[in-house]
C-alpha cells in the first residue's frame, strides 16, 4: 500500500479513537491561545541530501497538522502549496478530519488547482496548487502532505521558526551524504532559541532543529517584509565531491556570481537588428554628453517597452535577445536590461548586467551567497567614479534616481567573466522627494476659500504619474485630485484645475486650483478662531505603544507649506501661536507665524528623513509626534477692530 495512503489512515485511526483527548486538546489550547483561531499541532521538514548515479539528488517531505479553535473554521478552509521547476511537488495528500458522533471522520480533499504567481519583478515560473478543505468547523483538523524535489543546490529554501498562528511542535531534519558541505545561516534566532544537533551515522550527517510552543507572529501595518523579523534559518550546499570532482555551489559570493554569468554569457551575440541600431542613433544625435546619450536611451525604454512577466525554468534567470525585445516591445526586468545593454553598446557606451534584491530581501550577498539573496535585474552604467543604476520596470525615472524599492540595496554588477563588484544603490535624500504647496487664504462668510499651487518632485511626482496613468483609462480624475489636494477637512472642494509638467521626467509636476472649505474656522462673539495647519503630515506616524516590529516607508520625505492669510480690513491679528521647531536623528519639523501687514504668513516645514525605524527608534521618535501634533491643534486668533 502507498505509504501516504497508510499515513492517513493510521492518522485517521488514531483521531477516531481518542475523542476524549481530542476535546481536552482543544479546550486546552483554547485557554492557552484565547486569540487564535486555529494552532498548528505538529510541523515537519525532512530533506534528503543524497548522491545518486553521479549526481545531486535533494527530497523534501513535509507535513502539517492544523487545529481549529473557534467558528470562523472555514474562513481559513483555503490553501496553497508553492512550487516551481526548480522546486516540484509529488504525492500531495490533504484532508479534513472533523468532528463526528464522538469520533473524527476523514474527508479527503479531492479537487486542487494549479496557478500562476505573478511576480513583480524577477518571475520565476513560481505557481502554486490550491485547494480547500471540506466541512471544517471547530474542533476540526487538517493534514497536509507532500514531497518536494529541489532540482538545483543552490535552491535549499529557508526554514521559518514562526508563522502568523501558534506552533506547537516543529522539527527540522536534515540528512545529508558525506562529501556534501552544509552550512547554516540563521536570522534573527536569540540565544536558546533553538539548537542544532548533528550526529554521524554510517556516511551520513543527520542535523536536526526541534521548536516547541511559538507564539504567533504579530504582523504590524507599514512594517518591512517579515523576514526582517521572523527567526529562520537558511541551510546553504557550499560543495559537493562526487567521483573525485568538487563542485563548488555557494561557498562565496564568487560561486554564485560564477553561476549568474553562466547564464548570460551568451546573450546578444546575435547581430543587431538593422532598425534597433538606426533608433539608438537617432535617440542620441544631439546629444552631447555621454550621460545624456544614456539618459535619452533609457528613458525610450521606459516609454516604449512594456514591463510582463513571464518565464520558464532557467529563463527566469536568463534575458531574452535585445532583438526579441524590440520586436515584441515587451519583457520583465532581465529583457529590458537586455536591450538597454545592447542600445548602450551600439551607442559606443559600457554598461553592466547587475542582481540586485529589493528591500522585502533583508540579506547581504557576502552573508548568503544564493540566489535567496536577489530577486530582480537592472543595468548598471559607470560615469567616472559613480555608478547609476539603470531599472525599466517602472516609468518616469531619472537617470539618477534609482527604483524606490532598492535603495540602500546592494547591487552585485557583472564586469566581466571573472570579474564583478558589490556596490551600495543610493538612499535619494529628502529633500529630493518634496512636496510643496503656497496659497492665499480668504475668509468669506464662514467660508474658507483659497488659490493654491501644489508642487511634487522625486518620488510623490513618480507616483502620482503611474496613477495618473491608470486614471485616464478609467477617467476618474476629479476624486484623485480631491485625494492630494484636500486641504482643511474633508469637506474641502477643489476646482480650476490646470497642471503642468504632467508626465515630465525632468519637470516637477505642479497643480494650481481654487478650493473652499465650509465650516472651516469658527466665530465666537466677533473673535474669529482659525487653525492654520491645513495639511497635517504626521497621521500615518502613529504607533501602538505595544509595537513589536520596524516601521517602513517607501522614501525619505519632506513637506514644505506657505500660506498667506488676507486678515480682513475691519480686523486685527490678536494672537498667534509662537514658532515651533523640533530635530531628531529620523525627523525635522517647523512652524512658524509672521505678519506682514495685513497679512499672516504661515510656514510649516516637516522632513521625514528615514525609509526604516527600529523599535527603538519609533519610541523616541513618539515623543517628537506628540508635540508635533499639539503644535498642530494650535489656533490664530483675530479680533474686531
Amino acid at each position: 500500500m502507498d505509504k501516504n495512503i497508510t499515513f492517513f489512515i493510521i492518522m485517521g485511526c488514531l483521531l477516531a479513537f481518542l475523542p476524549t483527548k481530542a476535546q481536552d486538546q482543544l479546550a486546552y489550547y483554547q485557554k492557552k491561545y484565547p486569540k487564535a483561531e486555529e494552532v498548528i499541532l505538529e510541523q515537519s521538514n525532512h530533506i534528503y541530501i543524497t548522491k545518486t548515479k553521479g549526481e545531486l539528488h535533494i527530497r523534501e517531505e513535509r507535513s502539517k497538522t492544523r487545529l481549529f479553535l473557534t467558528d470562523m473554521a472555514i474562513k481559513n478552509a483555503r490553501e496553497s502549496v508553492s512550487h516551481n521547476s526548480f522546486y516540484t511537488i509529488e504525492a500531495l495528500e490533504a484532508a479534513s478530519f472533523v468532528p463526528y458522533k464522538k469520533r473524527y471522520k476523514k474527508l479527503a480533499v479531492k479537487e486542487f488547482k494549479e496557478k500562476d504567481n505573478m511576480g513583480d519583478f524577477f518571475y520565476d515560473d513560481s505557481k502554486s496548487t490550491h485547494f480547500f478543505y471540506p466541512n471544517l468547523q471547530k474542533g476540526a483538523k487538517t493534514k497536509l502532505r507532500y514531497t518536494g524535489m529541489i532540482k538545483n543546490p543552490r535552491f535549499l529554501s529557508g526554514i521559518y521558526l514562526q508563522s502568523y498562528i501558534p506552533i506547537v511542535s516543529h522539527r527540522v531534519v536534515i540528512e545529508v551524504d558525506k562529501d556534501v558541505e552544509l552550512e547554516f545561516n540563521t536570522f534573527h534566532t536569540s540565544e536558546g532559541h533553538f539548537r542544532i544537533d548533528s550526529v554521524q551515522k554510517g556516511s551520513k550527517t543527520i542535523y536536526s532543529i526541534q521548536i516547541k510552543e511559538q507564539d504567533a507572529f504579530a504582523f504590524e501595518s507599514e512594517s518591512p517584509d517579515y523576514k526582517y523579523s521572523i527567526p529562520h534559518i537558511i541551510p546553504r550546499i557550499t560543495q559537493y565531491r562526487i567521483d573525485g570532482k568538487t563542485t563548488k555551489v555557494s561557498q562565496t559570493v564568487k560561486d554564485l556570481y560564477a553561476w549568474y554569468f553562466g547564464l548570460v554569457k551568451d546573450v546578444n551575440k546575435q547581430q543587431v537588428d538593422a532598425e534597433l541600431k538606426a533608433l539608438v542613433h537617432r535617440l542620441i544625435a544631439d546629444k552631447k554628453t555621454d550621460l545624456e546619450k544614456v539618459a535619452a536611451l533609457y528613458k525610450w525604454v521606459q516609454d516604449e517597452i512594456k514591463y510582463i512577466a513571464f518565464e520558464y525554468a532557467l529563463g527566469g534567470f536568463i534575458p531574452r535577445e535585445a532583438n526579441a525585445v524590440f520586436e515584441k516591445k515587451y519583457g520583465d526586468c532581465k529583457d529590458n536590461s537586455s536591450i538597454m545593454q545592447q542600445m548602450l553598446q551600439v551607442a559606443g557606451l559600457e554598461s553592466y548586467l547587475t542582481w540586485i534584491g529589493t528591500r522585502s530581501l533583508p540579506y547581504s550577498y557576502e552573508e548568503l551567497p544564493t540566489p535567496m539573496v536577489d530577486n530582480h535585474m537592472i543595468l548598471a552604467y559607470k560615469d567616472g567614479l559613480d555608478f547609476y543604476f539603470l531599472d525599466a520596470t517602472g516609468k518616469y525615472l531619472p537617470l539618477d534616481m534609482p527604483s524606490p524599492f532598492i535603495q540602500g540595496k546592494e547591487a552585485l554588477v557583472g564586469l566581466s567573466a571573472d570579474s564583478y563588484a558589490i556596490e551600495k544603490v543610493p538612499v535619494i535624500p529628502a529633500k529630493r522627494n518634496t512636496i510643496w504647496e503656497e496659497a492665499t487664504l480668504v475668509l468669506d462668510k464662514g467660508v474658507l476659500k483659497g488659490k493654491a499651487t501644489t508642487t511634487f518632485g522625486g518620488y510623490p511626482k513618480i507616483r502620482l504619474f503611474n496613477l495618473l496613468e491608470k486614471l485616464q483609462k478609467q477617467g476618474d480624475k476629479k476624486s484623485f485630485f480631491r485625494s492630494i489636494l484636500e486641504k482643511g477637512n474633508n469637506s474641502c472642494a477643489v476646482q480650476d484645475i490646470q497642471e503642468k509638467g504632467v508626465f515630465s521626467y525632468e519637470e516637477d509636476y505642479r497643480i494650481q486650483h481654487r478650493y473652499q472649505v465650509d465650516k472651516y474656522y469658527k466665530t465666537i462673539g466677533e473673535d474669529i478662531y482659525i487653525n492654520m495647519n491645513l495639511r497635517k503630515e504626521t497621521g500615518r506616524l502613529r504607533w501602538n505603544k505595544e509595537r513589536k516590529q520596524a516601521f517602513e516607508q517607501s522614501f525619505k520625505r519632506q513637506f514644505r507649506y506657505t500660506y498667506r492669510l488676507e486678515i480682513p480690513e475691519d480686523y486685527r491679528l490678536s494672537y498667534k501661536p509662537e514658532d515651533f521647531y523640533c530635530r531628531s536623528d529620523g525627523i525635522e519639523a517647523k512652524i512658524s507665524y509672521k505678519l506682514q501687514g495685513q497679512t499672516l504668513v504661515y510656514t510649516h516645514h516637516l522632513k521625514l528623513d528615514f525609509l526604516l525605524l527600529t523599535v527603538d527608534e519609533i519610541h523616541e521618535m513618539r515623543k517628537h509626534i506628540k508635540n508635533i501634533n499639539k503644535a498642530y491643534r494650535e489656533v490664530v486668533v483675530l479680533q474686531k477692530n
